[in-house]
């Protein structure tokens, strides 16, 4: 994908009209990998971030679309409240989707590999219309999100606004219990492995190293800490 700054404005109003949806373009940022476009509406913005990457001299771009709420910072994914680090940007994943369909953390979780149906349709029509159409730069991702607003229409928007907070309080209790049972499982797997490494150690005779109790991670925002 190859896209300048002026295509990518093109692009965008070829493929997803904001407008239609309520969406103005509020801010943008020309520069040289990156530039990007912010549209906003009474409900929340959208964020279509263009990348120029290079690899192995050959020019490889990508674009990446995000969601944010009225306040979210247009040049930052993170910003800081009461002292503590939030994400203010996101792309919507299936756990959203989840959410979205009216399922508990334990049927998301349950599901969690699935593909949405409206997704596999999606990926279907795309997979014959290339064999007919070549793709164009940056179409695949603009559909993708389309086909979300198709699916969810304004309750995906109304989830991200502020004027909601009763949505918003939900959602985010939803995204920390499915972390507990996300941090269960993994807690089993490590558990499973650990007394498998131990058992094959124990045979050979061979003694773990253990890291000293006294090291210390960086922390990490967790992905539920949206604001």
């Amino acid at each position: 994908m190859q896209t300048d700054f002026s295509e990518l404005l093109q692009l965008v109003e070829n493929y997803q009209p904001m407008k239609d949806w309520g969406f103005t373009l509020s801010a943008k940022h020309e520069g040289d990998p990156e530039s990007w476009l912010v549209y906003t509406s009474q409900w929340c913005k959208i964020k279509i971030y263009h990348r120029k990457d290079f690899h192995q001299q050959m020019r490889e771009d990508s674009l990446h679309i995000y969601y944010g709420r009225i306040h979210a910072l247009d040049d930052s994914s993170t910003m800081e409240h009461e002292g503590q680090m939030y994400f203010c940007w996101f792309s919507p994943n299936n756990l959203d989707y989840s959410f979205l369909d009216g399922k508990s953390p334990e049927e998301a979780f349950k599901s969690r590999f699935d593909t949405p149906q409206f997704l596999s349709d999606l990926f279907a029509r795309a997979r014959e219309s290339e064999n007919k159409v070549p793709r164009l730069p940056g179409e695949s991702q603009l559909r993708f999100q389309k086909a979300i607003w198709d699916q969810y229409g304004l309750r995906f928007f109304e989830l991200l606004d502020i004027r909601r907070p009763d949505l918003w309080d939900s959602y985010i209790s939803f995204l920390k219990e499915y972390a507990k049972l996300e941090f269960a499982k993994e807690e089993q797997k490590r558990k499973e492995n650990e007394e498998r490494l131990e058992k094959m150690y124990s045979e050979r005779k061979i003694k773990i190293y253990r890291p000293p109790s006294n090291v210390t991670k960086t922390p990490e925002i967790p992905l539920y800490n949206r604001i």
